[in-house]
Protein backbone atom coordinates (compact mmCIF):
# COMPACT_ATOMS: atom_id res chain seq x y z
CA UNK A 1 0.00 0.00 0.00
CA UNK A 2 2.81 2.40 0.94
CA UNK A 3 4.65 1.65 -2.31
CA UNK A 4 1.57 2.64 -4.33
CA UNK A 5 1.52 6.09 -2.67
CA UNK A 6 5.25 6.54 -3.23
CA UNK A 7 4.83 5.67 -6.92
CA UNK A 8 1.92 8.13 -7.17
CA UNK A 9 3.98 10.83 -5.46
CA UNK A 10 6.93 10.23 -7.78
CA UNK A 11 4.64 10.36 -10.81
CA UNK A 12 3.21 13.68 -9.64
CA UNK A 13 6.71 15.01 -8.97
CA UNK A 14 8.30 14.13 -12.29
CA UNK A 15 5.43 13.93 -14.78
CA UNK A 16 2.90 16.48 -13.50
CA UNK A 17 5.12 19.60 -13.58
CA UNK A 18 6.62 18.66 -16.94
CA UNK A 19 3.20 18.73 -18.59
CA UNK A 20 2.83 22.39 -17.64
CA UNK A 21 6.43 23.41 -18.36
CA UNK A 22 6.56 26.68 -20.27
CA UNK A 23 10.28 27.40 -20.08
CA UNK A 24 11.40 25.62 -23.23
CA UNK A 25 12.44 22.46 -21.36
CA UNK A 26 10.45 19.96 -23.39
CA UNK A 27 10.19 16.66 -21.48
CA UNK A 28 9.56 14.70 -24.69
CA UNK A 29 12.78 16.09 -26.13
CA UNK A 30 14.58 15.00 -22.96
CA UNK A 31 13.40 11.42 -23.45
CA UNK A 32 14.42 11.52 -27.12
CA UNK A 33 17.87 12.87 -26.22
CA UNK A 34 18.49 10.03 -23.82
CA UNK A 35 17.51 7.45 -26.43
CA UNK A 36 19.79 9.04 -29.05
CA UNK A 37 22.87 7.91 -27.15
CA UNK A 38 23.57 11.10 -25.18
CA UNK A 39 24.06 9.30 -21.89
CA UNK A 40 23.15 11.21 -18.74
CA UNK A 41 25.14 11.23 -15.51
CA UNK A 42 22.84 10.13 -12.70
CA UNK A 43 23.23 10.48 -8.93
CA UNK A 44 20.81 8.93 -6.44
CA UNK A 45 20.41 8.94 -2.66
CA UNK A 46 18.00 6.98 -0.47
CA UNK A 47 17.13 8.84 2.73
CA UNK A 48 17.08 6.59 5.79
CA UNK A 49 15.45 7.52 9.10
CA UNK A 50 17.93 8.36 11.85
CA UNK A 51 15.47 9.38 14.62
CA UNK A 52 13.37 7.11 16.86
CA UNK A 53 9.63 7.65 16.54
CA UNK A 54 9.87 8.90 12.95
CA UNK A 55 8.95 6.76 9.94
CA UNK A 56 9.99 8.11 6.55
CA UNK A 57 10.64 6.97 3.03
CA UNK A 58 12.60 9.29 0.77
CA UNK A 59 14.89 9.57 -2.20
CA UNK A 60 16.75 12.17 -4.21
CA UNK A 61 17.75 12.06 -7.87
CA UNK A 62 20.02 14.25 -9.98
CA UNK A 63 20.52 13.84 -13.73
CA UNK A 64 22.75 15.96 -15.98
CA UNK A 65 23.34 15.59 -19.72
CA UNK A 66 24.17 17.57 -22.85
CA UNK A 67 21.61 17.89 -25.61
CA UNK A 68 22.45 17.63 -29.32
CA UNK A 69 23.45 21.34 -29.33
CA UNK A 70 25.86 20.96 -26.42
CA UNK A 71 23.59 22.70 -23.90
CA UNK A 72 23.84 21.43 -20.34
CA UNK A 73 20.52 20.17 -18.98
CA UNK A 74 19.84 19.12 -15.40
CA UNK A 75 16.97 17.86 -13.32
CA UNK A 76 17.22 17.64 -9.56
CA UNK A 77 14.41 16.46 -7.31
CA UNK A 78 13.44 14.64 -4.16
CA UNK A 79 10.39 13.06 -2.60
CA UNK A 80 9.95 12.47 1.12
CA UNK A 81 7.03 10.64 2.72
CA UNK A 82 6.51 11.12 6.49
CA UNK A 83 4.13 8.83 8.39
CA UNK A 84 1.68 10.55 10.79
CA UNK A 85 1.68 10.78 13.77
CA UNK A 86 5.38 11.37 14.23
CA UNK A 87 7.75 12.69 16.90
CA UNK A 88 8.82 15.45 14.52
CA UNK A 89 7.80 18.92 15.73
CA UNK A 90 4.36 19.77 14.32
CA UNK A 91 3.64 16.27 13.01
CA UNK A 92 0.91 15.28 15.48
CA UNK A 93 -1.67 15.17 12.67
CA UNK A 94 -1.84 15.66 8.89
CA UNK A 95 -3.21 19.22 9.12
CA UNK A 96 -0.30 20.47 11.24
CA UNK A 97 2.28 18.46 9.27
CA UNK A 98 1.20 20.09 5.99
CA UNK A 99 2.35 23.44 7.43
CA UNK A 100 5.85 22.18 8.30
CA UNK A 101 8.95 23.88 6.89
CA UNK A 102 10.55 20.73 5.40
CA UNK A 103 14.06 21.05 3.93
CA UNK A 104 17.05 19.11 2.66
CA UNK A 105 20.62 20.17 3.48
CA UNK A 106 23.47 19.20 1.14
CA UNK A 107 26.94 18.77 2.67
CA UNK A 108 30.29 17.68 1.34
CA UNK A 109 33.25 16.91 3.62
CA UNK A 110 31.31 18.35 6.58
CA UNK A 111 30.53 21.69 4.89
CA UNK A 112 26.90 22.64 4.24
CA UNK A 113 26.70 24.22 0.78
CA UNK A 114 23.07 24.10 -0.37
CA UNK A 115 19.58 23.87 1.07
CA UNK A 116 16.33 22.94 -0.66
CA UNK A 117 12.85 23.75 0.61
CA UNK A 118 10.23 21.10 -0.11
CA UNK A 119 6.54 21.70 -0.67
CA UNK A 120 3.57 19.52 0.24
CA UNK A 121 2.31 17.28 -2.55
CA UNK A 122 -1.43 17.11 -3.21
CA UNK A 123 -1.58 13.42 -2.26
CA UNK A 124 -4.33 13.10 0.37
CA UNK A 125 -4.03 10.63 3.23
CA UNK A 126 -4.76 10.45 6.95
CA UNK A 127 -1.60 8.42 7.54
CA UNK A 128 1.22 10.31 5.81
CA UNK A 129 2.29 13.56 4.16
CA UNK A 130 4.42 13.72 1.01
CA UNK A 131 6.90 16.56 0.47
CA UNK A 132 8.86 17.14 -2.73
CA UNK A 133 10.86 19.55 -4.84
CA UNK A 134 12.12 19.64 -8.41
CA UNK A 135 14.47 22.08 -10.11
CA UNK A 136 15.32 21.96 -13.82
CA UNK A 137 18.39 23.58 -15.33
CA UNK A 138 19.35 24.67 -18.83
CA UNK A 139 23.01 25.74 -19.09
CA UNK A 140 23.41 28.00 -16.05
CA UNK A 141 19.74 28.99 -15.74
CA UNK A 142 17.56 27.16 -13.23
CA UNK A 143 13.80 27.01 -12.99
CA UNK A 144 12.21 25.80 -9.76
CA UNK A 145 9.26 23.58 -10.68
CA UNK A 146 8.31 22.64 -7.08
CA UNK A 147 10.07 24.14 -4.08
CA UNK A 148 13.38 26.02 -4.28
CA UNK A 149 17.09 25.36 -3.78
CA UNK A 150 19.53 27.90 -2.33
CA UNK A 151 22.90 26.99 -3.87
CA UNK A 152 25.01 29.51 -1.92
CA UNK A 153 24.44 29.49 1.84
CA UNK A 154 27.21 32.05 2.44
CA UNK A 155 25.35 34.78 0.54
CA UNK A 156 22.31 36.49 2.10
CA UNK A 157 18.98 35.65 0.52
CA UNK A 158 18.14 32.69 -1.68
CA UNK A 159 20.49 32.06 -4.61
CA UNK A 160 18.27 29.94 -6.86
CA UNK A 161 19.87 27.15 -8.82
CA UNK A 162 20.63 23.49 -9.22
CA UNK A 163 23.25 22.55 -6.62
CA UNK A 164 26.36 20.73 -7.74
CA UNK A 165 26.11 17.06 -6.84
CA UNK A 166 29.02 14.65 -6.56
CA UNK A 167 29.43 11.16 -5.24
CA UNK A 168 29.56 11.18 -1.45
CA UNK A 169 27.42 14.30 -0.95
CA UNK A 170 25.47 13.89 2.28
CA UNK A 171 21.75 14.74 2.14
CA UNK A 172 20.02 15.49 5.45
CA UNK A 173 16.25 15.92 5.75
CA UNK A 174 15.14 18.27 8.52
CA UNK A 175 12.23 20.32 9.81
CA UNK A 176 13.09 23.98 10.33
CA UNK A 177 11.55 25.33 13.53
CA UNK A 178 11.72 28.83 14.98
CA UNK A 179 11.92 27.82 18.60
CA UNK A 180 13.99 24.62 18.74
CA UNK A 181 16.38 24.92 15.80
CA UNK A 182 16.58 22.37 13.02
CA UNK A 183 15.29 18.85 13.67
CA UNK A 184 17.33 16.44 11.51
CA UNK A 185 15.57 13.10 11.00
CA UNK A 186 16.74 11.34 7.81
CA UNK A 187 20.01 11.08 5.92
CA UNK A 188 21.57 9.56 2.82
CA UNK A 189 24.59 9.78 0.52
CA UNK A 190 24.71 10.34 -3.24
CA UNK A 191 26.00 7.38 -5.22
Amino acid sequence: MKARYVILALALLFIGPAVNASDGLDPTQTVNLMTQGLHPLTMHADLDTMTDGVKTDGELDYVVWSDQYGAKRETFGATLLVTIPSKLPGFENVASARDADMRLRLSHHGNDYAECRLVVDPVVSRHFVVFSFQVMGYNDDAKPVRGVCDVDLLTDGVQLGVPSIDQGVMITAFVKTDHAGDCDFAQGYCE
